[in-house]
């Protein structure tokens, strides 16, 4: 490819495109800083520029083409990023259900992925789930899907909103049925224990139980956890794949 107006038009396309998704995309955590995320993105436009010049858009003839264009790149970039910061948020809603269940509620910490203040277990959560994430090559599907979305070349109009509206409320039910999977084993276990306590409180009335079993319940919710990783580690591998394709779904809806 020679150095022209078609090869330029298609790094900056490439570079608008790559940039949003990583500036949206919370795998890189909030302490990377936003200039090492663009110059990432400037080296994935000039790697990938070489061998997708065939589906790279062609050189606007307007200045509104080229903000239209622009624009576009960005929302598509943007989309594919927060379509993965919707699956590790998922992660974090699991672990802030725990919190609840096993009393870490009113401890907060800071979240380096989202620079939020999180739950205990939340926190712990979504790191461990952007390390699975990277263990599954979750990162080489999101740049396979990135290259995918040219290969598709989705435009944005006013029809395609109600279908991106659509499939991104059918992802988020099964990111809700996803949390719910990784908090059922110790969100039972602390109801077995809670009920058990009951038990006890119920034949023995003047016993202080729930008292006594404040400290029981964090240290079998933990237990529990730490037994039941293999499972976590696996519905995140499900989890990412199915995220990956689901972005396919949102693209393919907005195809020209």
């Amino acid at each position: 490819m020679s150095l022209d107006a078609q090869w330029l038009i298609g790094i900056l396309a490439l570079f608008v495109r790559s940039s949003a998704m990583l500036l949206v995309s919370p795998i890189f955590g909030g302490t990377v800083t936003p200039r090492l995320r663009v110059l990432f993105a400037a080296v994935l436009a000039m790697s990938l520029a070489p061998t997708m010049h065939e589906v790279l858009p062609s050189v606007p003839e307007t200045l509104h083409d080229l903000a239209s264009l622009v624009l576009t790149e960005v929302a598509i970039g943007a989309l594919i990023g927060f379509t993965i910061q919707l699956f590790l948020l998922a992660a974090e809603a699991a672990g802030s259900i725990l919190d609840i269940q096993l009393g870490f509620g009113s401890m907060q910490l800071l979240n380096p992925n989202t620079q939020a203040m999180s739950s205990v277990l939340g926190n712990f959560k979504m790191m461990l789930g952007t390390l699975l994430f990277f263990m599954f090559d979750g990162h080489l599907m999101m740049i396979q899907a990135f290259i995918e979305s040219y290969r598709l070349a989705p435009q944005l109009d006013q029809e395609s909103y109600a279908r991106i509206i659509e499939s991104l409320l059918q992802f988020l039910s099964s990111l809700s049925l996803l949390s719910l999977q990784i908090a059922a084993p110790v969100a039972c276990a602390a109801l077995l224990v809670d009920l058990a306590a009951s038990i006890v409180n119920k034949a023995i009335p003047q016993m202080q139980v729930f008292f006594l079993t404040a400290g029981i319940k964090p240290a079998v919710g933990v237990l529990v956890m730490a037994s039941t990783l293999p499972l976590y580690a696996s519905l995140m591998k499900v989890g990412t794949e199915r995220t990956m394709t689901q972005v396919g779904y949102i693209l393919q809806g907005v195809l020209r």
